[in-house]
């Protein structure tokens, strides 16, 4: 279960109050009237099961209230109540099926901008593989598939893309940016290792019988990487962390990035080429793959368990 809590304007609230009170999936409402100071107006909180918040949300946008108030949305992570029990029965669909979609496009926003903290986690994690890469562990491998945090901008780019949101530009943009990043640390560290002493043996393709995986595009990479998108694109909508780091650590786009990156500091470019190959079946893949998710599971549901828009008086 959610809760919502409007800021909404003195003239506004009666209208408010009786659209969240008549909706099926409301759990509670309260109403704490010139409680807010800035913006001001009146404070109306309301308990609504998940499969409801997206129309709830819709039909107040409608309202204008995310340009004169405010919508926000919490979780709730328990409630001992038979009403809400009830209600939850109500509800057409499944909480487990329900994706509110802004919470999914708020996350998208914080994903689209560009933070020192992710720069540097693409940097890591491109270090981590380009060791991986040198020494042929594939351990260091899927460590440095979990400490990526790509897969954030490249599902932001395919909810923008989805929502008809123009922060899908700025996501591709830190996306593609944080990528140069790995591949530029990768570089590096394949630079310093040459540097002290590390045999140029050890950077050829032929010595990687662990971690060969990562320069070797073929047709199963594309299904991995179909696969993840969706796998994914489903755990991040339904905030499921176990099943997002077993995505995480079945698609190569890390790995990739300091393959071409360890490739060209040591002048192996045919594998360069191939690890550029892997990096981009597996962005498009992704890709493709959200973006497909994102527009089916709306329509389904759309379809089959969302009523009709509510007559706004």
């Amino acid at each position: 279960m959610l809760r919502l809590r409007i800021v909404c304007p003195a003239e506004l609230t009666e209208t408010v109050v009786a659209r969240v009170r008549d909706d099926l999936g409301v759990v509670t409402v309260g109403l704490y009237p010139r409680a807010s100071l800035v913006p001001e107006g009146d404070v109306v909180e309301c308990e609504v099961v998940r499969e409801r918040v997206n129309n709830i949300v819709e039909a107040l946008r409608t309202m204008g209230l995310e340009r004169r108030g405010t919508i926000s949305i919490l979780q709730v992570d328990a409630v001992a109540s038979r009403v809400e029990r009830a209600v939850e029965r109500a509800a057409p669909g499944h909480e487990a099926d329900a994706v509110p979609w802004a919470l999914v496009e708020e996350d998208a926003r914080d994903n689209a901008e560009p933070s020192a903290t992710f720069f540097v986690l693409m940097a890591l994690a491109a270090i981590i593989a380009a060791v991986g890469i040198v020494i042929d562990s594939a351990v260091l491998i899927i460590g440095a598939m979990i400490v990526g945090p790509e897969y954030g901008p490249l599902t932001a780019v395919s909810v923008g893309l989805h929502q008809r949101r123009r922060f899908w530009r700025s996501a591709a943009v830190v996306l593609a940016i944080g990528l140069l990043v790995s591949i530029l640390a990768a570089a590096a560290t394949a630079a310093v290792a040459r540097l002290f002493g590390e045999p140029i043996a050890s950077f050829e393709p032929t010595s990687r019988f662990f971690t060969g995986f990562v320069t070797d595009p073929n047709a199963y990479s594309a299904v991995v990487a179909l696969v993840a998108g969706v796998a994914g694109t489903v755990a991040l909508a339904r905030s499921q962390a176990t099943a997002l780091a077993g995505v995480l650590v079945s698609v190569t786009t890390i790995p990739a990035a300091a393959a071409v990156g360890v490739d060209a500091a040591t002048g192996q470019w045919r594998d360069c080429w191939r690890a550029s190959a892997q990096l981009g079946i597996n962005v498009a893949a992704i890709l493709v793959a959200s973006v497909v998710t994102l527009a089916v599971y709306d329509r389904v549901w759309t379809q089959f368990t969302r009523p009709r828009r509510p007559h706004l008086p």
